[in-house]
């Protein structure tokens, strides 16, 4: 890790950062492979980051860091999903307060818990009743964190989802906010998001929330989500439970049923992980779904192995 660390600042320097005797240079990354099986359909998908982190405390007690990093990402098909995305990043710490600017923001949204599966299995089955949430939460904006006592609000504001090049941030039609409350209360987590986008086509908001509750070894989630996008309501009931097997092996479960007009979909998932050390896991994760369903599989299944450092 140090000749990582020496190297970054070689390169950071050669890029124009000034890396001060006093800031932190961190490098960080991940990786990996899944392999998809649903019916006769079988697909690969790959990918990996790279983050550069650099920080430092000024004399007044402000932590100030700024990142900047790159993705790549390819589930073997030829679409918009694949290719090569950089973010960056600033934050202003202070006091139990947090001030983020980012490219690639993402803002808090949503209810649902019953998703425990990487989001590769979710393309191999059919098509089916979903809450479409409030349309994309992601891109260049800025977010707002503070302590309230023990619990936590973080509200964030995104100008343009369509964008992640700050030139262009302000120059589009689609925005989006979002906020969420958490609430610490001994061994229960009552967590309360609000989202709501606006562009060119379409405009939604969500309402949502979730109580997450430790027993047994692990913790369980009760969630609830109200989605209107563009007129049409959806409503998603979820539950997960996650636990861990031993000290390297972890298994979560989950559901999820959404319903709309008199459509409605079920969603089965499991997934367990399996830490190798030294950053490396395997995970084998299945879904299924029934209900009002378009034509496609009913069960898919992936596994994989992922890499962090």
């Amino acid at each position: 890790m140090k000749k990582i660390a020496y190297l970054a600042s070689a390169v950071l320097a050669g890029l124009g950062f000034s890396t001060a005797a006093n800031a932190d240079v961190t490098v960080s990354g991940a990786g990996g492979v899944e392999v998809l099986s649903a019916g006769s359909t079988a697909n690969v998908s790959q990918g990996g980051s790279v983050t550069f982190t650099l920080s430092t405390t000024t004399a007044s007690g402000i932590t100030i860091s700024t990142s900047s990093g790159f993705g790549t990402d390819s589930d073997g098909a030829a679409d918009a999903a694949d290719g090569t995305n950089e973010f960056s990043s600033m934050s202003f710490a202070a006091g139990g307060n947090t001030v983020t600017i980012a490219t690639a923001l993402e803002l808090p949204a949503g209810g649902g818990v019953g998703g425990v599966s990487k989001d590769l299995v979710s393309t191999g089955l059919a098509t089916g009743t979903a809450a479409a949430g409030a349309g994309d939460h992601t891109g260049a904006g800025v977010q707002i964190s503070t302590a309230l006592g023990s619990a936590s609000l973080t509200v964030g504001y995104v100008f343009d989802t369509g964008t992640t090049t700050p030139q262009s941030a302000t120059s589009g039609n689609d925005t989006a906010f979002g906020a969420s409350l958490s609430m610490p209360m001994g061994a229960v987590t009552v967590t309360i998001n609000h989202a709501q986008d606006n562009d060119s086509t379409t405009s939604g908001s969500e309402t949502g929330g979730n109580i997450a509750y430790a027993i047994g070894g692990g913790t369980l989630k009760v969630g609830y989500l109200d989605d209107t996008t563009s007129g049409a309501a959806a409503t998603e009931t979820s539950i997960a439970y996650s636990m861990s097997l031993d000290a390297d092996t972890s298994l979560a479960i989950g559901y999820k049923t959404t319903d709309e007009g008199t459509a409605s979909t079920q969603v089965t998932e499991v997934g367990i992980t399996r830490a190798m050390g030294g950053g490396v896991s395997l995970f084998l994760d299945y879904s299924s779904i029934a209900g009002s369903t378009g034509s496609g599989n009913n069960s898919a299944m992936a596994f994989g192995t992922n890499i962090a450092f």
